[in-house]
């Protein structure tokens, strides 16, 4: 058999079935030929991966391929109606400065494409460079650490925490509202009696006259004070009188003012008791037709003064 003896051809007279043809190197036993298109497709990505994790940038990249065409910054923002400054952060990665981020790839996009670029490329290698998530049909690049973790985590936050949390400030405002209409169902506030309070405060008002050792025979005659006002002053009182009806005591408050020159009686079978006095010195007082001492000088204030049958005052004067 000589060297140079070919292989054998088949019936037909074509070339055998596997593709194989002088010279070329038979695939060993087990192995599939059908294994080689996967290989290559696999390099093609690996080369193409290769690319986008070069050293050159986004960037470099442009700068370059305007260097190429010997065009200004000047003529390319007018050709892509992209502000200058704008096309020189694009230039020198700075993305940071865009006026807005979300804006970064169709400014890529439409540079990319005056320039005659590969514009799926140049995005491609954007979301490398800057850590994003890129994802297409036939390629899957390499997604940052940091990146899925934030996607996987933020689910489990809102799960964890903004749900429950949502539930404890509703149920909050639920009870508030429930109490809310507890308070206004429950009965109002009782109102206080001035009187009674006074009563309850001065237990020294009715004292004289619940002596069971000094009963009264008959009515005392009831006490009559007169109050003037200075014809040039004006004064004003809350006068409380304290008479004894049918052997209780009765108490009777009186808040009023005098203006110049009025006058007004009250009368009482035991006691004539100011709470307070304005303008001490502005009126005159008569008990029983006898004049009495002014209580203090003009503009002065008098509080707890008291008048009784024998005119003997009690309690502080100022």
């Amino acid at each position: 058999m000589n060297d140079e003896q070919k292989e054998p051809m088949n019936l037909s007279g074509e070339q055998p079935v596997d593709g194989s043809v002088e010279g070329a190197e038979r695939p060993s036993a087990g192995e599939s030929a059908e294994a080689k298109p996967g290989e290559r497709a696999a390099g093609a990505a690996g080369e193409k991966l290769a690319s986008l994790k070069g050293e050159e940038t986004v960037g470099e990249i442009l700068f370059a391929a305007r260097e190429r065409l010997a065009q200004t910054l000047e003529f390319m923002s007018q050709e892509t109606k992209i502000p200058k400054q704008t096309l020189q952060y694009l230039e020198t990665d700075n993305y940071e400065a865009l006026p807005a981020k979300v804006y970064a790839k169709s400014f890529l996009r439409a540079y990319s494409s005056a320039l005659d670029l590969d514009i799926q490329h140049i995005l491609n290698k954007y979301e490398v460079q800057t850590g994003q998530t890129h994802r297409s049909k036939g390629d899957h690049w390499e997604i940052e650490t940091e990146v899925v973790e934030e996607k996987l985590r933020s689910p489990n936050v809102l799960k964890r925490y903004v749900i429950p949390a949502a539930i404890v400030v509703a149920l909050v405002i639920l009870v508030v509202k429930l109490a809310g209409r507890n308070e206004d169902r429950a009965e109002p506030p009782r109102q206080i009696d001035l009187k009674e309070e006074l009563l309850e405060s001065k237990p020294a008002i009715a004292e004289p006259t619940m002596r069971k050792s000094e009963p009264a025979e008959t009515p005392a005659e009831p006490m009559e004070l007169g109050i003037v006002a200075n014809p040039t002053d004006s004064c004003w009182f809350d006068l409380m009188t304290v008479s004894i009806v049918e052997q209780q005591p009765e108490t009777t408050i009186n808040r009023f003012t005098l203006p110049p020159g009025r006058a007004r009686a009250f009368q009482a079978t035991e006691e004539f008791y100011f709470i307070k006095v304005g303008n001490a010195g502005g009126f005159v007082m008569e008990l029983n037709g006898s004049k009495l001492p002014t209580l203090g000088r003009k503009g002065k204030v008098i509080t707890n003064y008291r008048i009784t049958r024998e005119n003997l005052p009690r309690g502080k004067k100022d």
